[in-house]
């Protein structure tokens, strides 16, 4: 058997040696593989920041166009309450409880520092407020589109 050891010893070297020989080769041939993983996590990483970035922006737009909406059913109900107040108008008092309703709504908004897209009561509230919008323009006999932008939608 002692005579036997160092040919096995040799056969062992010439495997390990083979073996280590072989290792460049595997990994040229998982080459593909090796890039098409980098190549995913690469391009997830940046579909994940483009995606942040479309997000924010479509986020201001939709902000923008809830904050004008509010703010021309803010100055609606303003210049119907200065007339009304100067005597200029003589408003029906059906005309006159629907246009404070409509106002009292307004109130219910929260201040825009507290608005959170995620509330919502907050487009509950705006839903009312357009259909006291067109309750009114109704009553005022007035075209029914609304201030801002009559395709607002959420």
């Amino acid at each position: 058997f002692a005579s036997c050891f160092p040919l096995l010893l040799t056969y062992v070297k010439d495997q390990v040696s083979w073996k280590t020989m072989s290792d460049p080769f595997d990994s040229l041939l998982n080459l593909e593989t090796t890039f098409e993983q980098e190549g995913y996590q690469k391009g997830y990483s940046e579909g994940q920041k483009q995606g942040l970035v479309e997000g924010h922006s479509l986020g201001y737009q939709k902000g923008f166009e809830i904050g004008a909406e509010i703010a021309g059913f803010r100055v609606y109900v303003d210049f119907w309450l200065a007339i009304l107040s100067q005597g200029r108008a003589a408003l029906t008092s059906r005309t006159e409880k629907a246009l404070i309703a409509f106002q009292s709504t307004l109130g219910e908004l929260p201040p825009p520092d507290d608005f959170h897209p995620q509330d919502e009561k907050l487009f509950e509230i705006i839903e009312r407020l357009r259909a006291k919008f067109k309750q009114l323009s109704s009553l005022l006999r007035l075209p029914g589109t609304k201030p801002a932008d009559a395709e607002n939608s959420f």
